[in-house]
């Protein structure tokens, strides 16, 4: 004699259901695992990639492409120095017209010792 067998409510367990879920779990595993590889393979490349170039500090003597407005930088920070040093300390004229002249920056300053800077006429309270 067989056992009878044990009878279930298939009103708990929806087989179709499940399956399905269980397909649309694997789906989005396969996908996820599909992603992962191509970001992989991608990040991979680009490493290779950004070995291959050189540093930028390593192109840090060599001179830039032309045009080149400056060719020697120290020589031209010499004359603009030297141009500077004229200007500031020889007399020129600035507009003979008006009788402005330029001084020497040390002039400027012992004058400015001996007299004090100009002030200011104080200004009367307007009283209404």
């Amino acid at each position: 004699m067989s056992a009878p067998e044990a009878p279930f409510e298939n009103k708990d367990t929806n087989i179709r259901r499940l399956a399905a879920l269980i397909a649309l779990f694997l789906i989005l595993l396969g996908g996820t695992f599909l992603i992962t590889r191509l970001l992989d393979r991608h990040f991979r490349r680009a490493s290779t990639r950004s070995r291959e170039m050189p540093s930028p500090l390593a192109q840090l003597h060599q001179l830039p492409p032309e045009p080149r407005l400056q060719v020697n930088p120290a020589v031209d920070l010499i004359r603009l120095r030297d141009v500077e040093n004229v200007t500031l300390n020889n007399y020129a004229w600035v507009d003979p017209g008006h009788g402005l002249v330029r001084i020497p920056i040390a002039r400027a300053m012992a004058i400015l010792a001996e007299r004090g800077l100009p002030s200011r006429p104080a200004h009367e309270e307007k009283s209404e």
